[in-house]
């Protein structure tokens, strides 16, 4: 998908980077180390004995947070994914913040101008100078339009789509070199990541993109009276600019700023979690980034959401798990919670189902007997999700980002109310999806479903058959073999057969100069024939070569 474009000073700073942080071995593995001069490396080697106290996981975050927009992004995608990378790198990335300084005015003013070709004065009334948020992609201004509406205007930073591409078209040049060289990287599939990786952010560079997410969910919330979503002004809202309405309100974590105006935090967060249990699993679509700065109370107690660049989906089939195990939560029921991830397709050949069923019992345990208001469901999801990833349970990346959410939301919520019971909010949509799967008119919709399925299998498999039979009387019929686990075999045979061929070319080396200094012909050197002896010499630096080889290896 991508081709590396040959920034090789950019690279280069990115390997020096990693290595000033102590990842040397593994820049040497996939042999980057090759881009950087030998002085340098050296240089920032020892510079990294100075962080040698730091943990591995915290080292890392460091250097993401060194290289920039790009890899802060990289990051914050990371730690949504547990599947990835192990439990202590996926909360030290978690303390990635994405604020950086403000570029400055007059350059947020010529990216406006230039999308609406107009002066800034000639499409907004005011334009503050100050942005009241700074991101790596984007910076947000107040502003007033010419009919009076005050609007905040989110501008994407001038030459920040150059720089992430650029970026991206390294990381997966890095990526290829690491399922070349570390072979046990291809188990979590690097590239895949990247072009994840790619996608994600192009999305939340094309302001076009969000402003449609916003209006899908303000669409989808139309019936929550308690709920704000900002309208965005599609006049005034390109690619690089989104104008939306201004929302004025105090910071969901801000429990002092409620109190003085009155506000009962408590229902608060009723309001915000009944909110986000319609959003997740009613309409299926939902905010995915729900940390303080994006959600606000209004002085009217209703609550309002900004920042719509990431976004989850979830299909009819994992709404309708998600209420089951939320069922399965509240009753205990480790089997139904296997039988779950059975019937999602999570589990495949690999996955020993005794072990899993045995985890799941084992988490479970502690839940017997206890009332719904000692269960914390969102907790208990968490630990869930752990356990299928530890047995190798191929978890829907919607439900990992599911996951980051709810654990954030759930922070959220306990800050406003620390008794606050999710699951009595969340079993009436629980009950209402299963009700719904029940009733006769969903029974009806998927057995019509199911039959116009069949219907299809059925006409297309004469064709199907006859193309096949063809085909094999033809004798183009072809069968392909995948191997796996047979590319370090074939390497060890390459190296074994190189080394062969070498030692042989010695003996040879060794037998002829015998031969020649047997003969006693030509030039003499310490009385023996100077061609044996040139030859005797060669041979012996060449098997000491070998041999140093050999040794170094650890393969005696």
């Amino acid at each position: 998908m991508f081709g590396f474009s040959g920034n090789i000073k950019r690279l280069r700073d990115i390997v020096l980077v990693f290595v000033r942080y102590g990842f040397y071995p593994l820049i040497k593995r996939i042999h980057l180390h090759r881009v950087v001069s030998v002085i340098r490396l050296l240089r920032f080697s020892r510079k990294a004995r100075e962080r040698e106290e730091l943990a591995l996981p915290q080292r890392l975050r460091l250097v993401f947070e060194e290289l920039g927009p790009t890899f802060i992004k990289l990051g914050q995608l990371l730690s949504a994914r547990p599947d990835v990378l192990p439990e202590e790198y996926i909360e030290e990335l978690k303390k990635l913040l994405d604020e950086v300084p403000p570029v400055s005015f007059e350059e947020i003013s010529r990216q406006v101008e230039s999308e609406f070709n107009s002066s800034i004065e000639e499409v907004f009334l005011k334009f503050d100078k100050t942005p009241v948020a700074a991101a790596s992609i984007a910076q947000v201004h107040f502003a007033v339009l010419y009919d009076g509406s005050e609007v905040a205007v989110k501008v994407q930073r001038p030459g920040i789509k150059d720089v992430i591409e650029k970026d991206i078209s390294i990381l997966y040049h890095i990526a290829r070199l690491l399922e070349k060289y570390v072979p046990e990287s291809r188990l979590f599939n690097p590239k895949g990541i990247i072009n994840e990786f790619s996608r994600t952010v192009s999305r939340e560079m094309d302001f076009l993109h969000e402003a449609s997410n916003i209006e899908t969910m303000s669409k989808d919330l139309e019936g929550k009276k308690d709920i704000v979503i900002p309208c965005v002004i599609r006049e005034y809202t390109t690619k690089r600019v989104l104008t939306m309405e201004r929302l004025k309100g105090i910071r969901i974590d801000d429990t002092d700023g409620l109190k003085e105006n009155n506000i009962n935090s408590c229902e608060v967060a009723k309001k915000l979690a009944s909110a986000y249990l319609q959003q997740i699993l009613i309409n299926g679509f939902f905010h995915a980034d729900p940390h303080p700065g994006n959600i606000f109370v209004l002085p009217d107690a209703r609550i309002g959401l900004c920042d719509f660049g990431i976004m989850g989906r979830l299909d009819d089939k994992l709404k309708e798990s998600l209420a089951n195990m939320l069922i399965a939560i509240v009753n205990t029921d480790y089997d139904a919670i296997v039988k779950l991830h059975i019937e999602l397709g999570l589990v495949g050949e690999d996955v020993d189902i005794t072990e899993l069923r045995e985890d799941i019992r084992d988490l479970m345990a502690p839940y017997y007997g206890l009332s719904l208001r000692e269960i914390n469901p969102v907790e208990v999801f968490a630990d869930i999700v752990k356990v299928g990833l530890k047995n190798k349970v191929r978890l829907p990346r919607a439900f990992l980002l599911l996951d980051k959410t709810m654990l954030i939301l759930d922070s959220l919520l306990r800050n406003l109310d620390p008794d606050f019971l999710i699951l009595d909010i969340a079993r009436p949509f629980a009950i209402k999806i299963i009700k719904k799967k029940k009733s006769p008119e969903h029974l009806l919709s998927d057995f019509s479903e199911k039959a116009y399925e069949i219907q299809g299998y059925i006409k297309d498999y004469p064709a199907q058959f006859h193309r096949l039979l063809k085909k094999m009387l033809e004798d183009k019929f072809t069968v392909d073999f995948m191997h796996k686990g047979l590319d370090n075999f074939i390497g060890e045979i390459d190296r074994s057969s190189n080394r062969l061929t070498f030692g042989i070319i010695v003996a040879a080396l060794i037998v002829g100069s015998s031969f020649i200094m047997l003969s006693g012909q030509g030039d003499r050197l310490f009385g023996f024939s100077t061609l044996g002896v040139i030859g005797f010499f060669v041979s012996s630096v060449l098997g000491l070569c070998l041999a140093f080889v050999i040794l170094r290896s650890g393969k005696f």
